[in-house]
């Protein structure tokens, strides 16, 4: 006999926030705490990790001839960089829509066997913002970190 929810979609969500912040180099970010998290209804945890690189989730760009590419901001420009975890732990982001600074910006949904756990929206003012290699600590670089237990539903 087969359970009734054999094949049905389980829990994904974060259990406790990771603490994002900027990371130990300046480009990155960081978690300041173990994160406790499920996918399709398996647990997981991720210890904190001082400095984490900007990698794309594959084929997530924004712009379809750049798919695993993630785009610069020029100054007057923000966007959202959604934070995935995967089941073995490993960190990915995927770039929302690039919009006028001062606009609520777009988190993209985790893919499937990915959990969302934060976003890092970027409000850039002045120079060009390269994700991955600006300070996020830079001259003119709003970074405003959000924790997540699912996707928030809405822009932030």
């Amino acid at each position: 006999m087969s359970s009734q929810l054999q094949g049905a979609n389980a829990l994904t969500a974060a259990f406790t926030s990771g603490g994002l912040a900027i990371g130990s180099t300046t480009s990155q970010f960081s978690t300041a705490n173990t994160i406790t998290y499920a996918i399709n209804g398996r647990f997981y945890s991720k210890a904190a990790a001082a400095t984490q690189a900007f990698v794309i989730e594959p084929n997530t760009g924004i712009v379809p001839t750049a798919p695993n590419t993630l785009q610069t901001l020029a100054a007057g420009q923000s966007c959202s960089f959604a934070v995935f975890l995967d089941a073995s732990g490993n960190f990915t982001v995927a770039q929302g829509d690039i919009v006028d600074t001062g606009l609520a910006t777009s988190v993209r949904p985790a893919p499937a066997g990915k959990c969302i756990v934060g976003a890092i929206k970027i409000a850039n003012a002045t120079n060009p913002f390269i994700p991955g290699t600006t300070a996020l600590s830079a001259a003119g670089v709003t970074a405003t970190y959000v924790n997540l237990a699912q996707h928030p539903g809405t822009t932030i």
